[in-house]
């Protein structure tokens, strides 16, 4: 048996201000804690027969939280700042009885008090018990894996137990795999919120004769209730084939299917409103025959359908397109040039539905949604709570929907009523719904080519592209009407050494979004020293959006984004240090203007059995709005001392 102490110092001090419209809410915390650890790890009987593993720990905390809420002039104010201490105790406990056999089964006991930017904020320990068992089997080419765990998330403002069960196997053959999982999830929060969760999902992979097919089918159902509001399921399957097969003459072939499927439920709510159902269907197939010629020219000829049935209309999109690429040395570096050209088909039945668009951003963030076309007054916003991954409904006054040209973007102002996480940079998932533009069948023709030589080991690599499309509107009606587009790109790119930049020019001629932008981007990443790494990169965008025919009464504007970010990390050999340090800085001028400074660094030193390692994280997001500036600022400070005493 082997043992181990240590004594471990952990300090942070950490504060938040959110600001909007002359109302401010501040909330700071600082933070100490004194811990010793003790671990021993051993056998019983003999080591192949049951290993142990126990670690605990106790120590003292202390800590000081902090609010103070400024309401507009003339409106009220509220300062509160609230002391505590409390004691400290962690344990670590598993066993794995017959380790070094194919099949093992450990045991486990966690209980652990995290304090870290994440878990401990504003006066809320994330106090975490887990326990659970695992089996395992392995022998090739088989695997087995079970297990069974019970974890509880307990702190001032919610409590949640979850149990998961979850078992998973494979076998691993030279032309035949499988793998087959299911996952089952159940939670329940003090708040009365109620989560049932499953996935499972097969998979097989054949490799034969240089002919492979990959099959997957999974799906993944969520149950979410809670008493007095309106009860929400959700229910997705998909299932994907793809078959790649050689052919003669340099020829290649590939074939994809893909089905997705959803469905979800809302039930009737408190007050007798009646609930409702939607879904999405699509299946999807692709042919793709590829040609290779020699080295020099690759050509891809490709066939797509994609048929989409939801609740409330059909849409329908067949294309067919031609690509080559052709890679040639020439004596002073390498030429490449491309072609392409094609046709899609989308045909149009009522108002099609999207539900739950994927999207990530962080607070006062942008993202445009994929389709265009887009009914008003049908969109619909979900964020997923970081700590119980439950969707809840955005307020409409908590994001802005700008429409450019036909193409919608959207501004997150605030993720309430989700919880909101003290790193400014975390990106919540947002679930975006909304409904499309009733009948229309359009066509659509497209052509392009491209040319670029890299010259002198990449000193100087030139560029061009362009790219037209033309759509016709057979039959129906679309915002704005039919568009015909042209997109081209000039620009230049060198690199020297630890230098590397481009400038670019895109115009982008439109009758719906049309705009022209300036690009330029210059970087310096080289080891100053053995010891020293530094990077730097400077970027600057300038896009002009000119007036839309499509949006009666649009006006001009333009936008600039400039930017900086600054790396460098440093070792101090003989005094065993690492310094760390990064900052950005970005701002962003146009419809919403908005600027972002972020700091990072951390310095460690190690010498014999001590260890000192300490952290600075600074933020501020200014957002300014026809209604007043949003401004959002953190403040962390940590630092952690760790001695081993035997």
């Amino acid at each position: 048996m082997t043992t181990q102490g240590d004594l471990e110092l952990n300090m942070t001090a950490q504060s938040t201000e959110f600001t909007q419209g002359g109302s401010s809410h501040k909330a700071t915390n600082t933070y100490f804690r004194e811990k010793i650890n003790v671990a021993a790890d051993g056998y019983i009987y003999h080591p192949r027969f049951q290993l142990f593993l126990v670690k605990v720990s106790g120590g003292l905390n202390q800590g000081t939280f902090g609010g103070a809420v400024r309401a507009p002039a003339g409106g009220a104010t509220a300062d509160g700042t609230e002391r505590t201490s409390s004691t400290t105790a962690e344990y670590e406990l598993r066993t794995v009885f017959l380790p070094e056999h194919p099949y093992n089964l450990e045991l486990f006991a966690l209980h652990r008090e995290p304090a870290n930017p994440g878990l401990y904020w504003q006066g809320q320990t994330a106090t975490s018990y887990e326990q659970g068992a695992i089996f395992r089997y392995r022998s090739k080419p088989w695997f087995f894996h079970t297990s069974l765990t019970d974890l509880t998330l307990d702190s001032p403002a919610n409590r949640t137990e979850t149990q998961t069960y979850q078992v998973s196997g494979s076998y691993a053959g030279k032309s035949v795999s499988h793998s087959a999982s299911y996952i089952r999830n159940d939670s329940d929060t003090s708040q009365n919120l109620h989560i049932d969760r499953e996935k499972y999902g097969y998979g097989n992979a054949v490799r034969f004769a240089g002919i492979s097919l990959d099959s997957r089918v999974d799906g993944t159902s969520v149950d979410q209730q809670r008493p007095l509001s309106p009860g929400y399921q959700t229910r997705q399957f998909n299932w994907t084939e793809q078959l790649a097969a050689p052919l003669p003459g340099n020829f290649s072939s590939r074939f994809d299917f893909r089905y997705m499927s959803e469905t979800d439920r809302t039930g009737a709510d408190a007050f007798g409103q009646p609930g409702a159902e939607v879904f999405n269907r699509t299946a999807s197939t692709t042919f793709t025959l590829e040609h290779h010629l020699y080295q020099s020219l690759v050509s891809h000829v490709t066939l797509n359908n994609v048929d989409l049935a939801t609740s409330s209309g059909d849409t329908t999109n067949r294309s067919g397109s031609f690509i080559s690429n052709y890679t040639k040395a020439i004596p002073a570096g390498r030429l490449s040039a491309g072609i392409q050209f094609g046709r899609m088909e989308q045909e149009r039945q009522g108002s099609p539905l999207i539900i739950n668009e994927v999207h990530g951003a962080p607070l006062l963030g942008t993202f445009s949604l994929n389709q265009q076309n887009i009914v008003d007054g049908t969109i619909a916003v979900q964020v997923k709570d970081p700590p119980t991954g439950s969707l809840m409904t955005l307020p409409q006054t908590n994001y802005l929907i700008l429409l450019t040209g036909t193409t919608v973007q959207i501004t997150i102002l605030s993720v309430a009523p989700a919880t909101p996480q003290p790193d400014p940079a975390y990106v919540y998932e947002f679930q975006v719904s909304y409904a499309l533009l009733n009948q229309s069948r359009i066509d659509t023709v497209f052509r392009g080519f491209s040319v670029r030589t890299d010259l002198w080991d990449n000193l100087f690599s030139p560029y061009f592209s362009y790219f037209n499309s033309e759509q016709e509107v057979v039959s129906g009606s679309i915002m704005g009407g039919s568009d015909q587009y042209t997109n081209e790109i000039v620009g230049v790119a060198t690199q020297a050494g630890s230098y590397s930049g481009l400038v670019e020019h895109q115009s982008y001629r439109s009758r719906l979004n049309p705009s022209e932008s300036l690009r330029a981007r210059g970087q310096y990443r080289s080891p100053v020293t053995d010891d020293t790494n530094v990077s730097v990169i400077l970027s600057y965008t300038l896009t002009d959006h000119f007036v839309s025919a499509a949006t009666p009464g649009s006006t001009a504007y333009r936008d600039t984004t400039m930017g900086m970010d600054v790396l460098t990390d440093m070792k101090f050999r003989p005094q065993f240090v690492n310094l760390f340090l990064s900052g950005s800085y970005y701002r962003y001028n146009g419809p919403v203007d908005s600027t972002t400074l972020m700091l990072n660094s951390y310095v460690t030193w190690q010498i014999g059995m001590l260890s000192v390692n300490g952290g600075i994280q600074v933020s501020r997001l200014e957002t300014r709005l026809s209604t007043g500036d949003v401004t959002y600022e953190t403040q962390y400070y940590y630092a952690t001392v760790n001695r081993r005493l035997f």
